[in-house]
């Protein structure tokens, strides 16, 4: 999971723990944090911390340090007559000390938006901000624009095992679709995963790890129960010509 704070302040938000995978994905995804006006001189400590479970003990993990980056707050600021700062993408590097050598490692790597919004008027001088970054859902709905309810069904795709090792000039790849289908098949709706290729593993057989969250809009007309949820494995092949 991964933990912000402002470097010097003792107010801190981290994210839920993902599942075990090189590529995290957070269930919740906009931390906010308080700043007054002097959000540019500030900077955003963001620490990645690894879940660690002694075999003795499973039911009891423990959270250990893996490595902390600081992103400067300088470009942050409201314009005059507005309520909010623009977005800003970076990009923030984990490192840690190793404790032989004493050399700075990096550790791991993450993609942070940040922006900061007014909650009153922009003309006071301590008029209260958030930071928003890229990990946690909305504390705070007034932010954002209200939107009408909508079900979803969120749906975990890891990878696919025991597929058959291509070509290396083949262009075919693979993709999880998630369908709302009525009696007899036929298909309503139709999300998809990304689409990659095969990763051998061994010399016939290879895998495809997606590690995404696939989201299948349900609509009213789409509560009846006759209709069925299906997970189809699709490859999808091109030629250079």
């Amino acid at each position: 999971f991964l933990e912000v704070q402002l470097e010097g302040h003792a107010e801190k938000r981290r994210t839920d723990v993902s599942l075990p995978t090189e590529r995290p994905v957070f269930a919740n995804g906009t931390l906010l944090l308080s700043v007054d006006a002097n959000v540019r001189k500030e900077k955003l400590k963001v620490s990645a911390y690894l879940n660690v479970v002694d075999p003795s003990n499973p039911g009891s993990p423990s959270a250990k340090l893996l490595g902390i980056g600081f992103l400067s707050l300088e470009e942050l600021q409201v314009p005059e007559n507005a309520t909010a700062s623009k977005r800003l993408v970076r990009n923030v590097s984990f490192t840690r000390t190793a404790e032989i050598e004493g050399k700075e490692l990096t550790v791991g790597r993450s993609t942070i938006v940040m922006q900061v919004k007014a909650l009153t008027n922009p003309d006071t001088t301590k008029s209260p901000v958030t930071i928003e970054s890229a990990l946690a859902p909305s504390l705070d709905k007034s932010l954002w624009q209200a939107k009408p309810f909508e079900s979803r069904l969120r749906l975990l795709v890891h990878r696919a095992d025991a597929l058959p090792v291509l070509e290396e000039t083949s262009q075919s790849v693979f993709r999880a679709a998630l369908r709302l289908l009525q009696p007899g098949g036929h298909v309503l709706h139709e999300v998809a995963s990304r689409s990659l290729k095969v990763v051998p593993v061994t010399s016939s057989l290879g895998q495809v790890s997606w590690n995404q969250e696939i989201l299948l809009p349900l609509s009213a007309m789409s509560q009846s129960s006759n209709l069925q949820i299906g997970l189809a494995l699709e490859m999808i092949s091109s030629t250079s010509d």
